[in-house]
């Protein structure tokens, strides 16, 4: 399909590329092409503009003149060629925004041009590395052996019964400090049947320490195939440098700072007592995040373009049932914005186990 042509009015046009994939556009607008709006700018002033004794609406162009100002009326032609222009703008210079283009007015006076400056976010140009390579280089690698030893087990066992112990003394009120040291002494309860059976749904103390290792090879087994897909990761991103975009960047900060405040939270903890405890105000732990940030928008642009080359997308319905799913533990959440988040973890996911060597479909997250 041929590019479909625009028109601009617009003269003067310098291009520049930002840092954080950012594209500045200024350029000037004839005060022919502003004049052009200069009858509807007058009736769009008019609209709710009351003068005594003339209808709201049916203002002569005079009056609205003369009660605005000539200024207030090339202001809004200007903006209104401006909005006209932006696309035609963008388009003749190979400009492809990912955000909504912020446009400011830079000069203006009646009867004269308007400079102006536009500013967008812009996908990068990203050259994938051998992105196979990588993958069978990495695949070469001896597996990280999955053992949990007899002293792993019993750890969990001793801090379980220690958290008995305690959950026992604070329910119990102390009547004085010699009680109080006396619960200081109590050894943790026994390790028995019956003390296991209390904890949940096991049979014995063999079964408990069973669940016990499982979980903790499955643990292990978690975190050896995150650290698999970080050596991944890191070798995808050394491939041509870009910029990642700033939004993208930004939307990464929020998550990783909304995931501190998370953690927090979960430790009992108010999130403004721990920027005291740390000495540290929330713009500090951004400026700490933003690194990690970056490389994650980055990474996440890759694997896009991964899935791209590849032609891997979740599938639609497990996306809408997932995200569904996700909104019902979420009130109030958006179900667009949650099918977005759900579709991206999916194809992450399948692009992962892709270049792991095991493309298998995914049926839930």
């Amino acid at each position: 399909m041929d590019k479909k042509e625009y028109k601009t009015e617009s003269i003067n046009l310098k291009t520049s590329k930002l840092p954080g994939s950012i594209v500045e556009i200024e350029g000037e607008l004839p005060a022919a092409a502003v004049e052009k709006r200069r009858a509807a700018a007058i009736k769009m002033l008019g609209k709710n503009l009351n003068v005594p004794g003339f209808r709201a609406g049916h203002l002569p162009e005079n009056i609205i003149i003369k009660t605005v100002g000539e200024m207030a009326v090339y202001e809004e032609a200007a903006e209104a060629a401006l909005r006209d222009e932006v696309v035609a703008v963008l388009t003749n210079s190979e400009v492809n925004p990912i955000t909504i283009p912020e446009i400011s007015i830079l000069k203006i006076a009646p009867g004269a041009p308007v400079a102006f400056k536009i500013k967008t976010n812009v996908m990068p140009v990203i050259v994938l590395p051998d992105y196979k390579k990588i993958a069978l280089e990495k695949s070469k690698e001896p597996a990280e052996k999955i053992e949990v030893s007899d002293e792993e087990v019993n750890k969990v066992l001793d801090k379980v019964r220690n958290m008995r112990k305690a959950k026992t003394q604070n329910a119990e009120n102390a009547s004085d400090a010699n009680t109080e040291t006396a619960r200081d002494e109590t050894p943790a309860p026994e390790l028995d049947d019956n003390f296991v059976k209390q904890l949940g749904d096991f049979k014995d103390v063999a079964d408990f320490k069973n669940k016990i290792k499982s979980n903790l090879e499955l643990d292990k087994t978690h975190k050896a195939k995150q650290k698999k897909r970080a050596a991944i990761a890191a070798e995808l991103l050394k491939g041509e440098p870009f910029d990642a975009p700033e939004v993208l960047v930004g939307n990464e900060l929020i998550r990783l700072t909304g995931r501190i405040k998370g953690d927090v939270q979960s430790m009992g903890m108010k999130f403004e007592d721990y920027l005291k405890e740390v000495e540290k105000t929330e713009e500090d732990i951004r400026k700490d995040l933003r690194p990690d940030a970056i490389q994650n928008a980055k990474l996440q642009l890759i694997l896009n373009k991964i899935a791209a080359e590849e032609k891997i997308s979740p599938d639609e319905h497990l996306v809408e049932h997932e995200a569904r799913h996700l909104v019902e533990h979420y009130p109030g959440a958006d179900l667009e914005r949650a099918k977005d988040y759900v579709a991206n973890l999916m194809r992450n996911e399948e692009v992962f186990k892709m270049l792991e060597g095991n493309p298998t479909s995914i049926t839930s997250i």
